[in-house]
């Protein structure tokens, strides 16, 4: 039986209380899980990861000497550098995103875009996106020029809000979601669902997309999403083409995902991608429409959380 450690556990326990939050509110805004808030609360750990007593001091909101004698208290002195302040994974991740044969981006915690590798760029921008670092992922969504390309729009989107939700939560308080949600409630229709959806209880790693390009294919992907150790803030996204509940490859385009690096070709850019080239550059065989990925519980954008059994 693990000793207990007092200190950090009353601290835990008497700060969730002043905000009134239960340890799962508390887990979500400090973007770990209920399980290990209990842990702490017990006493039965007692030496959360830097990034991990970093989101819990936010989620808190301790700040100045309190939030260095909680960061010691959880074993993490003033002085010892936290894994984002560094940059260091930052660079990794760029690097990772730049050696993916597929669509990929990198994002923060309120899905502002920070990285697009050279095939989402192209894919992005031939689709009329604004294929630019600092974009909000959510702009696009609810963008009026693209809605009506995406079928089943709004059981889609209240998923996606109810997964940004989740994962903005350690940032809530922040002025860069602050800036984000008044940025994106001029858009129509945003906020009536972001007031009628509430947060998943946790990320998901798998979601469904489905567009259709103007006068031409509907494209099917699955997005896989990937969280960063350590780094509550950093998200990476793949676009995997996708058929039924499987992943296939274009034979007929060389440019297929068995091509590996030679995965877009050398004539595509941003500027002169056309529609038909769509298929080729993200790695979809043309032919009959497929249907969409679903995430793991059975929803999706023609198949809502609602009408699971």
């Amino acid at each position: 039986m693990p000793t207990p450690v007092p200190h950090l556990a009353d601290f835990l326990q008497t700060q969730r209380a002043r905000l009134g939050l239960t340890q799962a509110a508390l887990a979500r805004r400090a973007g770990c899980t209920r399980q290990y808030i209990a842990l702490l609360e017990r006493g039965e750990r007692a030496n959360p990861s830097a990034a991990v007593a970093l989101g819990l001091s936010r989620a808190l909101g301790l700040g100045g000497e309190k939030k260095r004698d909680f960061l010691a208290l959880c074993g993490h002195p003033v002085g010892e550098a936290a894994p984002r302040e560094t940059g260091e994974v930052d660079e990794v991740a760029a690097h990772l995103l730049a050696q993916i044969p597929a669509p990929a981006i990198l994002h923060d915690g309120t899905w502002h875009m920070r990285r697009l590798n050279a095939p989402a760029a192209a894919t992005l921008a031939a689709l009329g996106f604004e294929a630019r670092e600092g974009v909000s992922l959510l702009s696009l969504a609810f963008d009026p020029r693209h809605r009506a390309h995406f079928p089943g729009w709004e059981p889609w989107a209240r998923y996606l809000l109810a997964q940004f939700k989740r994962d903005s939560l350690p940032l809530s308080r922040t002025h860069a979601h602050a800036a984000l949600l008044r940025e994106l409630r001029a858009l129509p229709d945003f906020t009536r669902l972001w007031r009628s959806v509430t947060p998943a209880d946790d990320a998901t790693p798998l979601m469904s997309i489905r567009y259709a390009a103007p006068g031409g294919p509907v494209l099917t992907f699955t997005l896989v999403r990937m969280q960063f150790v350590g780094t509550p803030e950093l998200w990476g996204i793949v676009f995997l083409p996708g058929e039924g509940d499987r992943i296939h490859a274009a034979p007929e385009h060389p440019n297929s995902m068995r091509a590996g690096p030679a995965f877009t070709s050398t004539s595509v850019s941003a500027g002169t991608v056309k529609h038909d080239s769509l298929p080729a550059i993200c790695g979809h065989r043309s032919g009959p429409r497929s249907r969409a990925c679903y995430p793991p519980d059975g929803s999706g954008p023609d198949r809502p959380r609602s009408a699971i059994k």
